[in-house]
């Protein structure tokens, strides 16, 4: 049983890597980090630090502003493609023939989109260290090569950052495999993300899933309680759709 739930979830791990899912996830993890890199290197004197700062701490708040804008995009882009992969091609029909069970293929979709977002952080905050380390290179008034990365805060802000995105991948899975229209799932998930953050402010936002990763700006690193109320929210919020959606794939899903 171990062994056919291995080899399923490497032939899904094949089907993504070979569908423009994958090409999405590198792209959309790389474009901020560039941007970034090309404005500290164009516009380096407004970054110079001052005596005793350290310059990571600026320019990886920066880099996690952007995450907090920009992924929670990539990540709707990515649900909706990797799903959508089955509905194009009737592919859940051919699942479901398969000696497997509806709640095998269930969790090794959902599964393979946890991974997709970690390959994402992965390779957004992996190249953001680096153009930092090149900017010290090639701009040393940025003092980059005298200091080092606060590894805590930054380690923190990804394990806060994956918790308060769990509400929205729990949405945007279901979502995603009830309505075969990409563009209606993704039309969905924009909106959403569009309400996180003209409510920002609303007294009882917290509780919104597509907000969690907007209440992270200028990420807080004196934070008296490691998890804030949205992220809580957000852990409630996967725990409670993904009861819902697993239900609903398992016993009424039939790939239409």
């Amino acid at each position: 049983m171990m062994t056919q739930s291995i080899s399923i979830f490497s032939t899904e791990l094949l089907r993504v890597k070979n569908s423009f899912a994958l090409w999405i996830t590198v792209a959309g993890s790389l474009c901020i980090p560039i941007l970034l890199f090309l404005t500290f290197l164009t516009e380096w004197q407004e970054f110079v630090p001052g005596v005793g700062e350290n310059p990571w701490d600026d320019y990886l708040v920066r880099a996690a502003n952007g995450c907090c804008f920009f992924a929670q995009i990539t990540i709707v882009f990515i649900i909706g493609l990797i799903v959508n992969i089955e509905h194009d091609a009737n592919g859940w029909k051919h699942i479901f023939v398969l000696p497997i069970s509806k709640s095998s293929s269930y969790i090794n979709k959902l599964s393979i989109i946890m991974l997709a977002l970690v390959f994402f952080l992965s390779i957004y905050f992996i190249s953001t260290l680096l153009f930092g380390v090149y900017l010290g290179y090639t701009r040393p008034e940025l003092a980059f090569l005298q200091h080092v990365p606060n590894w805590w805060n930054l380690s923190a802000f990804i394990l806060r950052f994956f918790v308060a995105t769990l509400g929205i991948i729990a949405f945007q899975f279901w979502i995603s495999f009830r309505l075969r229209n990409l563009a209606a799932s993704m039309t969905i998930g924009m909106l959403g993300i569009a309400m996180g953050l003209l409510l920002k402010n609303w007294e009882y936002i917290s509780y919104f899933p597509y907000s969690a990763p907007f209440l992270m700006l200028n990420y807080d690193t004196n934070q008296s309680e490691f998890f804030q109320l949205y992220h809580w929210n957000s852990i409630c919020w996967f725990i409670f759709i993904t009861a819902l959606s697993f239900t609903d794939f398992t016993r009424r899903f039939n790939g239409f």
